[in-house]
């Protein structure tokens, strides 16, 4: 028996963005995709951190957070950029440690939807996939090197200080 209390699909009707986070997300997006690599990665990070959850795009009936928009540009910018940059889409090529996030996230979409077995646990379960799978893809083609990983520490930091 399906408890009464939890339920997938619906939400919201419209979109509950505010249009100043319309404007700073848009900026955002267009920063991901023009600036160079290691600035590109300081305004996906910013965006994801400092843009609210609950500023949802729905378009057609699909919602989109503002954090799995900035992703989706994150990882156009993957495809399109690729095979420009040195040492192919993955510094080091495809490892252990990728192969083990990519199993995780499929196995909990899979787990999530294979629980509820229902259309709207799927989709929702999907979006879940593009945000974690999406979102470890993009940083991992962004952070391509030692002093990269020292930026976005650095970068860490500094929104550490601006949220906390």
């Amino acid at each position: 028996m399906e408890p009464n209390d939890i339920r997938f699909g619906g939400g919201t009707l419209g979109s509950t963005m505010h249009p100043i986070v319309g404007i700073l997300l848009l900026i955002t997006a267009i920063m991901i995709w023009a600036l160079p690599r290691r600035y590109a990665l300081a305004a996906l990070i910013s965006g994801i951190f400092l843009i609210p959850i609950g500023q949802v795009l729905v378009l057609g009936g699909v919602h989109l957070p503002a954090m799995r928009l900035l992703v989706i540009v994150g990882l156009i910018r993957c495809v399109i950029t690729g095979r420009k940059e040195s040492g192919g889409f993955f510094v080091g090529g495809i490892n252990a440690i990728d192969i083990t996030f990519m199993f995780f996230a499929l196995a909990h979409m899979a787990a999530f939807s294979l629980q509820w077995l229902s259309l709207q646990a799927f989709v929702k379960s999907g979006g879940g996939l593009l945000d974690t799978l999406g979102g470890y893809i993009a940083l991992r083609f962004l952070v391509r090197s030692k002093e990269d990983v020292k930026w976005t520490i650095k970068v860490l930091a500094i929104l550490a200080v601006v949220v906390g």
